[in-house]
């Protein structure tokens, strides 16, 4: 009879298959080096197998392992590129003799100009257009130092120098932490670099459902789901969300939302009301007029990025009871510095409500990266099945959730970062009153220094950066609104009193320098007292008003 080997080869081998050659081949007295040497298909190669003799066809045909060939426990055969002995060798072997390649492209430089095509017009007039208003966008080559943030190393072509970050969104140095980096160096030597596919396909791993068990816990909501950014998180929610309730969905919107929230509702292809910047009595005049029986959603945030506001969470929420909505709760620049544990706003002034949704980013507070949503579990479930931009992606690397969820966990317990962040944030307000430099009025940790002209914010930014080492960029329209121009200060925990008398110094030479107005040329109008801190009287602290959140942080210790 036909040994094993010889058997399966007849199955998936077309020359075998042949009639003729099938009768041929049901005689014990034809083996498979016999076909081999006869096959069409095989016959060339069949020195590649190093079976030369006829012993070595021997020892070929007694051993199915010698082509790959082993039976699984179901007796089905299971072919593999390597013998059982090899099974155990490690990547680095496989990597071992790589060499640097020389790529077959030719350099930027040595490709000529192109002809121009119809289009390339558009294009340069567009970005001429940004230009001529002061609003096109110069990226600055930053390396932070670890270890050493807020310090960082400037690098434009060959050019080097030292200067102080004032403008990140990493508003604890988390980035920086111990913590942090251990629980990333340990995933990477645990699991390598990336995650190897969707969540669907091989890119679910132990790190992201244990990171969306934490920041379900957070929030104290009964699921969690990670995404690549919250920009993705709100965008995918928000699109998905119509889809399922139905397109008789109204979005209810807050003038001064997020960019991701407003494509999102966009996306949603559904109807959508914008009520003025936290005016309560506005959105509930929208949402009487509109019939109760529609799936509604309030779509707001707890600090708004640009201006330091804060939505009025518990009278948006009691709306959303009072008006059977639902509430979509951005906290992107809140989680981590506010509240007893970090979960933000809403945990600091103790709102809590099923009818509410919780986004929230990792890249901020939390510093590392990625974002996510969290809420009731079908609702989660309903994203996670339906969401695109949640399904047709790559899920986050090992390295990236180890290290927030570590961040997440420190967060929860320490209060040092939170209160030394409080501390320099209102130190910093005082020295630029002191400078009078026009600090507008903010419930939170940002300071947006006003300027109203989108070049000279440009200038300001640029002379701080080649003149005093200082980087703070400026933010232009369209994520403000033309003539509400400014520098966007964020400090950190980890900025020093010496730091901060710089900054503060630099600053008011530069308004001196390009002739910008100060705080004292404001305040000669009535109406801009509402715009911008006010100087302490003798004697007292800066009045930051009933609405900021520190204020209320003092109510709570009182």
């Amino acid at each position: 009879m036909m040994n094993f080997s010889s058997r399966v080869t007849k199955k998936l081998c077309p020359y075998l298959k042949n009639s003729t050659v099938r009768e041929e081949a049901a005689s014990t007295a034809y083996s498979l080096p016999d076909a081999m040497k006869q096959c069409p298909y095989v016959k060339d190669l069949y020195s590649g197998f190093g079976v030369e003799d006829q012993k070595d066809t021997n020892n070929l045909e007694s051993s199915p392992r010698k082509l790959g060939i082993i039976p699984s426990s179901s007796n089905q055969p299971k072919l593999f590129k390597m013998e059982q002995s090899e099974t155990s060798c490690k990547c680095k072997d496989f990597y071992a003799d790589e060499k640097k390649a020389e790529c077959p492209m030719k350099s930027s430089e040595e490709i000529s100009e192109s002809n121009p095509t119809q289009y390339d017009h558009k294009f340069d007039d567009a970005i001429t257009q940004l230009k001529d208003e002061g609003r096109y966008r110069k990226f600055i080559n930053v390396e932070r130092h670890m270890g050493s943030f807020p310090r960082a190393t400037r690098r434009e072509q060959k050019d080097k120098s030292e200067v102080v970050v004032w403008c990140s969104n990493d508003y604890l140095g988390m980035g920086q932490h111990p913590k942090i980096l251990t629980a990333m160096h340990n995933a990477i030597d645990n699991s390598g670099a990336g995650s190897g596919g969707t969540r669907n396909i091989g890119g679910n791993t132990k790190y992201i459902e244990e990171l969306e068990n934490e920041v379900a816990q957070l929030h104290g909501k009964e699921k969690g789901l990670i995404f690549s950014s919250c920009y993705v998180a709100n965008e995918t929610t928000l699109t998905t969300l119509p889809q399922i309730l139905g397109p008789d969905t109204i979005y209810f919107s807050d003038s001064k939302n997020h960019a991701s929230l407003i494509h999102g509702m966009r996306n949603g292809r559904c109807d959508r009301k914008v009520f003025r910047h936290n005016d309560v009595e506005h959105l509930e005049e929208l949402l009487k007029e509109t019939d109760i029986s529609r799936p509604k959603i309030i779509v707001f945030e707890s600090v708004y990025s640009m201006c330091g506001t804060v939505g009025p969470i518990k009278e948006i929420v009691d709306l959303a009871e009072k008006y059977d909505a639902l509430c979509f709760l951005d906290e992107v620049h809140a989680v981590g510095l506010y509240g007893p544990s970090g979960a933000g706003v809403a945990e600091l002034i103790e709102s809590h409500s099923d009818r509410v949704m919780i986004s929230g980013t990792l890249g901020k507070g939390f510093g590392v990266y990625g974002g996510y949503v969290t809420g009731n579990a079908n609702l989660i479930d309903v994203v996670r099945s339906n969401g695109a931009g949640f399904i047709f992606t790559t899920s986050l690397p090992p390295t990236v959730l180890a290290g927030a969820k570590a961040s997440i966990n420190h967060l929860r317990t320490s209060q040092k970062e939170r209160s030394k962040h409080r501390y320099n944030t209102s130190t910093l307000l005082g020295k630029l009153i002191d400078q009078n430099l026009p600090v507008m009025k903010s419930d939170s940790h940002i300071l947006p220094l006003f300027i109203g002209n989108p070049v000279m914010a440009r200038t300001a930014s640029d002379m701080l950066l080649d003149e005093f080492n200082i980087y703070v960029q400026p933010i232009n329209y369209p994520t403000v609104p033309k003539g509400e121009e400014r520098l966007r200060i964020s400090p950190s925990p980890l900025h020093t009193e010496q730091m901060m008398d710089d900054f503060a110094g630099a600053a008011r030479e530069v308004w001196t320098n390009l002739g910008l107005k100060l705080l004292d040329d404001y305040l000669v109008e009535p109406e801009m007292h509402e715009k911008f801190f006010l100087p302490a009287k003798k004697g007292k602290k800066i009045d930051i008003g009933d609405n900021h959140l520190y204020t209320y942080m003092d109510s709570l210790i009182l």
